[in-house]
């Protein structure tokens, strides 16, 4: 919940998109072939976030 209140002040774009993985992940039955790939996409948008912010777009400040 944390991740998506943190992700709401900077852009609703991404915490949709989220919010929409953690709800299908929640929702759906569990296989390992949409989890495993699902999981690592989370981990590479929150190191990109953390290394290199401007790559994403919707997050950087406008200058």
């Amino acid at each position: 919940m944390a991740m998506l209140v943190a992700l709401d002040v900077m852009s609703p774009l991404w915490m949709s998109v989220v919010a929409v993985l953690m709800s299908a992940q929640k929702l759906l039955p569990a296989k390992s072939a949409i989890d495993v790939p699902a999981a690592l996409a989370i981990i590479g948008l929150g190191l990109v976030i953390v290394v290199a912010p401007f790559l994403v777009p919707g997050l950087a400040p406008p200058m």
